[in-house]
């Protein structure tokens, strides 16, 4: 089998290795991968309670309190929902940034973080929208797109998901092959931005099961 390598969109543009080991590792050990990744979700505009508390599986971290906040403020991310279709993926040339802003607008409050709100918006658009964990945007995100880092967070977060495109688009052939790859093995078929997300927390992290 062909080894498949992703280069870094940095300066110094550093290498993944092992794309495809990396990510068959990830699906094996990292629990999040049972708990979160293969948990079907309806892909339509309506965020439920169980959708998110699905994020609690990945590891979010936010008071069950802010659920119900969320639910109260259904009909305005309803409507930012409604105008990202579920077909939208990365690669496309045109994609709804205005309406991903307002979706992430709608989502951000205190004590709900931008790695907590795309824990729980990756499931309803899991082709567009990946997770911004905190290692990937401090280790990664953050210092590539410094000094030009908006104040409003939803811009932030939609700044760096365009940087995450430009990484997908340079890197296509791998993911979308990872992708296939994965469904010849029986795993579920990871859309190409969240494989690339877990390649990038992974090679910036470095979990235990990298090693085993």
């Amino acid at each position: 089998m062909t080894e498949m390598t992703m280069v870094l969109q940095q300066p110094q543009q550093p290498y993944i290795k092992q794309c495809h080991e990396v990510v068959f590792r990830f699906c094996e050990y990292d629990r999040s991968y049972g708990n979160y990744d293969c948990v079907p979700v309806t892909e339509d505009s309506v965020l439920r309670v169980e959708e998110i508390e699905l994020a609690y599986r990945m590891g979010a971290r936010f008071p069950r309190s802010l659920i119900q906040v969320l639910i109260d403020r259904a009909d305005t991310i309803r409507k930012a929902l409604s105008q990202i279709s579920p077909t939208i993926i990365i690669f496309d040339e045109k994609i709804p940034w205005q309406a991903l802003e307002s979706l992430f607008k709608a989502c951000i409050m205190p004590r709900l973080n931008t790695a907590n709100i795309t824990k729980i918006l990756h499931k309803k658009r899991p082709q567009l929208i990946p997770i911004l964990d905190s290692i990937v945007v401090q280790k990664y995100l953050e210092p590539l797109v410094h000094p030009h880092i908006p104040t409003a967070p939803e811009e932030r977060m939609v700044l760096y998901i365009k940087q995450l495109k430009r990484d997908a688009e340079f890197n296509r052939e791998v993911l979308i092959e990872i992708q296939k790859r994965l469904v010849a093995q029986g795993k579920l078929g990871l859309s190409p931005i969240r494989v690339l997300d877990i390649l990038i927390w992974t090679y910036f992290s470095r979990p235990e099961w990298l090693f085993l």
